[in-house]
């Protein structure tokens, strides 16, 4: 199963930024904020080769750092935020970002006023796995990559080893594959 790249949501200023390689597992995000807007982002993530990449930052100087670590069960399954007109540049930047794990949400961080949009992943399987944008004082816009549509990294797939006891109850035990799909919304 593919990755696949969803948005970027915000203005069109800032320089582009992207990661180098497929992206399999995010592990961490740190994001900076202050009361108006999200000034920075950085983030580190798993490719498929196994090898982990550090990334950012991405954006500005300011803000206030916030750290997001997840756990190896733990997983990222919506980020949603606002974005608008900033007086200190030319286009809209944005200027909120909320993440929501399978198990804690995080934010938001900056300031919620503005033109909404979510990326939810829905229906259990896939998860958001990096991101990418534009960005320069504040970050300018912002999209995430998903993984769809396979069980997450960490989250048990092989067959069952039953106990030698319980070998009859357990033979040929798979955990199923869970359908999911990705809505994105907003501007």
């Amino acid at each position: 199963m593919g990755v696949v790249k969803i948005g970027p949501w915000g203005g069109e200023g800032g320089r582009d930024w992207d990661i180098p390689t497929t992206p399999l597992r995010l592990e961490a995000i740190t994001v900076c904020s202050s009361p108006a807007a999200v000034d920075a982002i950085s983030f580190r993530y798993w490719d498929e080769q196994g090898k982990k990449h550090n990334v950012g930052p991405w954006g500005g100087n300011g803000g206030d750092p916030y750290v997001i670590r997840l756990e190896p069960s733990e997983f990222l399954k919506e980020v949603s935020g606002t974005f608008a007109y900033m007086g200190t540049q030319p286009t809209d930047a944005v200027t909120s970002l909320t993440f929501v794990t399978n198990r804690r949400k995080h934010g938001p961080f900056g300031d919620a006023d503005g033109t909404p949009f979510s990326v939810p992943v829905v229906h259990g399987g896939g998860s958001i796995v990096a991101l990418f944008g534009r960005g320069w004082d504040y970050i300018d816009a912002i999209g995430v990559y998903v993984r769809a549509c396979t069980p997450h990294p960490g989250v048990p797939e092989a067959k069952a080893k039953p106990r030698k006891r319980n070998r009859k109850k357990y033979k040929n035990v798979r955990m199923a594959r869970p359908e999911c799909s990705v809505k994105p919304s907003g501007g």
